[in-house]
């Protein structure tokens, strides 16, 4: 199970890497239609990619705790 924690944060890692290559894009366009679609691009899949990791988790509750300790 601690593999999937380390592939999560390797997600946002990915993410932010996106978002900085997304800027990089954008600064460097210089009116060239391709890369301002590729930093478009870059910008939606690093904004989706932080969204899902910080939507997607489960709420933890007292009664997970409990099932854990009794096994």
């Amino acid at each position: 199970m601690r593999s999937v924690g380390g592939l999560r944060w390797l997600g946002v890692v990915v993410s932010v890497l996106s978002l900085v290559l997304a800027t990089l894009c954008f600064v460097l366009a210089d009116g060239d239609g391709a890369v301002i679609f590729t930093g478009v691009l870059a910008g939606a899949s690093g904004l989706l990619g932080l969204a899902t990791f910080f939507l997607s988790r489960n709420p933890r509750s007292l009664f997970n705790d409990v099932d854990e300790t009794a096994r």
